[in-house]
C-alpha cells in the first residue's frame, strides 16, 4: 500500500503526539497533600483557624473527638487540617487557637512556611511557634505530614 505525503505526515504527527501524551503520564508526580493534626477541645470555645496570604491552597478541616476519652464530658481530641495545592508557589499559612467571636481571646499561634512547585509538590520550609501548654501536657509544634 503506497501512501500519499500528506498521510505520512498526519500519521507522525499522531504519533508524535501520542508519544508525548504516553511521556506526559508517565513522568508527572502525583499531587501532593500536607496534613496537620492539632490538639484541640472546643468545650473551651476555641477552635483552630487557618489563614493564608494567598490562595495556594484549598484548606479543609474536621474535628475528632480523642476516642480514649469520649466517654468523659469536656475531653478534647484533635482538629484534623488538610490543604490541597491549587497554585504554584511560596505562602504562609497561620494556625490560629482562638475564640472565634468578637473580643475573643487568642491562644497558641502557629506559622508553617510552605512551597509548592509546579508539579504540585510541597515542601514545609519553616515553622515557628509552639502550642500552650494549657492545650497538651507537653507543648511542641506539630510537624505537616506531606503525602
Amino acid at each position: 500500500m503506497k501512501m500519499d505525503r500528506k498521510t505520512v505526515k498526519y500519521a507522525a504527527l499522531c504519533m508524535v503526539i501520542c508519544l508525548g501524551l504516553v511521556l506526559a503520564g508517565c513522568g508527572g508526580k502525583k499531587k501532593q497533600t500536607a496534613t496537620l493534626e492539632l490538639p484541640s477541645n472546643p468545650t473551651t470555645g476555641y477552635e483552630w483557624q487557618a489563614i493564608q496570604d494567598k490562595d495556594l491552597f484549598d484548606i479543609s478541616g474536621e474535628y475528632v473527638e480523642d476516642k480514649k476519652d469520649k466517654d468523659i464530658v469536656g475531653a478534647g481530641g484533635k482538629q484534623i487540617f488538610t490543604l490541597t495545592p491549587k497554585a504554584e508557589g511560596v505562602s504562609e499559612i497561620t494556625f490560629s487557637y482562638l475564640q472565634p467571636w468578637e473580643g475573643g481571646e487568642t491562644g497558641s499561634v502557629l506559622r508553617y512556611q510552605v512551597k509548592v512547585d509546579e508539579n504540585m509538590q510541597i515542601e514545609v520550609l519553616s515553622v515557628k511557634g509552639q502550642i500552650d501548654a494549657g492545650i497538651v501536657s507537653v507543648p511542641e509544634t506539630p510537624e505537616m505530614q506531606v503525602k
